[in-house]
Formats: structure tokens, sequence, C-alpha cells
């Protein structure tokens, strides 16, 4: 990787991938209360907006987070016209929300709640014989998210 063009727009804090060809390296302050802190983020653009392969995610169960996964975040951005499909028994720990939302289309999961169900089975991940592994896809017609109709997303929640 190299550094990144100047892609980011300091108002907005949108990437403008117009220009890039490969990965790039951007590193970044952000000032909060706290203090200033840096990072880096990596920008690699993708040419159909998706992955064609599967996408694993993994994700510690006492990690906060894990109780809100935002799901249609996974995929890069937020999707609309399309439909989720997965365990129905997954239900339980899933949140959608409705058409009268401004969060329409979102589907958020509770990878903590589901991970503690002896109902899904475990598989061992990276040396964790505890873990679970969960499976999402993302259905579409293809037309507005560069001709990928069925995109896989895989949490993988973990014990440690």
């Amino acid at each position: 990787t190299v550094a990144a063009p100047n892609v980011l727009n300091p108002n907005t804090g949108e990437i403008n991938i117009a220009g890039i060809t490969g990965t790039f390296k951007y590193k970044y302050s952000m000032t909060s209360k706290c203090g200033t802190s840096t990072a880096i983020a990596y920008i690699h653009p993708l040419k159909d907006r998706f992955l064609r392969r599967t996408d694993t995610v993994a994700v510690c169960k006492d990690e906060l987070r894990s109780r809100n996964i935002n799901i249609n975040r996974i995929l890069g951005l937020e999707i609309n016209g399309g439909t989720w499909s997965y365990n129905p028994a997954l239900n339980q720990y899933l949140k959608p929300f409705p058409i009268s939302s401004s969060y329409s289309g979102t589907l958020v999961f509770d990878a903590y709640l589901a991970w503690q169900d002896a109902a899904f089975p475990t598989s061992v991940y990276h040396g964790d014989a505890n873990a679970k592994k969960f499976s999402f896809t993302y259905n579409t017609s293809g037309s507005c998210v560069g001709g990928v109709f069925n995109k896989e997303i895989v949490i993988v929640v973990t014990e440690y």
C-alpha cells in the first residue's frame, strides 16, 4: 500500500475514489473532548461496489458493539431495494427497521445473544473452539448493486 492521494473532503468526510486504483493508506486525526487521536484507513475501491467472494467478519461476543451489528454496513454501503435471507431461528436476534423509519431497510443483529443460544453449533475459528458462525445473504435484482444478485455475509462470533 502507498499513501492515498488527497481524496477526503474535510467538510463532509466523503471519500472520492474516482482516481484511485489499487489499495492506498490514509492517515487521519480526529479531535474530540478527549483529545486528538490518529488512525489509518485503508482505501480500496471496488469495481462493482461489492466483492464477489464471501465476506467474513469476526467479532468478540463481549465487545459492546456485538449487540448491535448493522448488517447493511458490512456491505460497505446502506442498501435498500433487496431482501435478506438467513436462518429463521435468528429472527429473535434481528431488528429490522420499518419503512416508516429513516433507517428503513437496515437489519441490526445481536451477535452476543445469538452466540449464547445453544441451538447454534460451534465451529473452530482461529483456535476458538466455541466460535459460532452466522450467515446472511442479501438478495437483489442487481440493478442497484453492480450486477451482483446474492451477496453473502458471514459473521463469526468468538469467545475471546
